[in-house]
């Protein structure tokens, strides 16, 4: 699912920096078999989903960030976010044929048929369905990890930032603090 959504913005991004046209007539076969592979990966629903757990950690993180004494900050960041994802919504079936565009034009219909028939396949459904839940697990995992080089990266950060700014001792170490608190902890 997560590799769906990517492709979906990366063919966006190809197609609006390569002004993209439709296929050319003799690969409408192409085109037919790319759009029933993005359907048979959830389609538009499986995108807004997708967006929406983006968007939605995204927040999260950025609510953290945040000192808790802004609320108004919070509350107008929240709005933003919720403004953004909405307007990504309303461009998902575009985002879906500019990516069918490219599929077709960059696989072959040997490859999109094989695809196709792997996605319809019992272990494709398979795997889509458990994805989620081996996501979950994975960044329950990988988190302490993550916190522990961001933490590192961001004293580095800080550090570099510092030098360059000539900031006090105690201007170096509340930034760290700041930065630190903006970070996930669990």
């Amino acid at each position: 699912m997560k590799s769906f959504l990517i492709g979906v913005i990366a063919a966006a991004m190809l197609v609006s920096s390569a002004q993209a046209q439709t296929p050319d007539p003799s690969s409408a076969a192409r085109l037919s078999l790319s759009r029933q592979i993005l359907t048979a990966n959830g389609g538009a629903q499986a995108a807004e989903a997708q967006m929406r757990s983006l968007f939605a950690s995204m927040a999260t993180l950025a609510k953290g960030a945040m000192p808790s004494e802004n609320a108004k900050a919070s509350q107008a960041w929240q709005a933003v976010m919720t403004y953004v994802v909405e307007e990504e919504i309303k461009a998902i079936p575009q985002l879906i044929d500019q990516t069918a565009i490219i599929y077709a034009k960059t696989l072959s219909e040997t490859e999109l048929r094989d695809m196709l028939a792997w996605t319809l396949s019992p272990s494709a459904q398979a795997i889509r369905a458990k994805t989620p839940l081996m996501m979950q697990e994975l960044m329950a995992q990988q988190q302490p990890l993550m916190r522990k080089i961001m933490t590192g990266a961001v004293t580095t950060a800080v550090d570099r930032a510092c030098t360059e700014a000539k900031c006090s001792e105690d201007e170096r170490r509340t930034m760290i603090a700041l930065a630190q608190k903006s970070l996930p902890t669990q």
